[in-house]
């Protein structure tokens, strides 16, 4: 039996996401059984809220065109479940920290 290995970059509920996800947005289903999730507190919490958990240091520590499918694969997660607020209030803050101004937005 061929067994080919596949670089996980996250995991929910229901799926896993790896590098070759950038065209997917619901992840790998066919994967999840298969996968051991991580078991610590943050880890828990995240899925049980239902949350994706994402390794970072596929950001942090890979080459150019590496990062680039991560970040493709993070935003199609982050973009199919998160819903716009029906009343937002924004306004422009200096962080005097930062030294540099954001915008800060607050539910109604």
């Amino acid at each position: 039996m061929l067994t080919r290995l596949v670089c996980l970059t996250g995991i929910d509920n229901n799926a896993v996401y790896s590098m070759k996800d950038t065209r997917r947005t619901r992840g790998r289903t066919d994967l999840y059984s298969i996968t051991n999730k991580p078991s610590d507190y943050c880890s828990s919490l995240a899925l049980q809220t239902g949350g994706t958990i994402f390794d970072l240091n596929m950001m942090t520590k890979m080459q150019s065109p590496v990062i680039k499918n991560f970040q493709t694969v993070f935003a199609n997660r982050l973009a199919l479940f998160t819903y716009p607020s029906q009343c937002t209030v924004c306004s422009c803050e200096y962080n005097d920290i930062f030294q540099m101004a954001r915008s800060v937005c607050k539910k109604c």
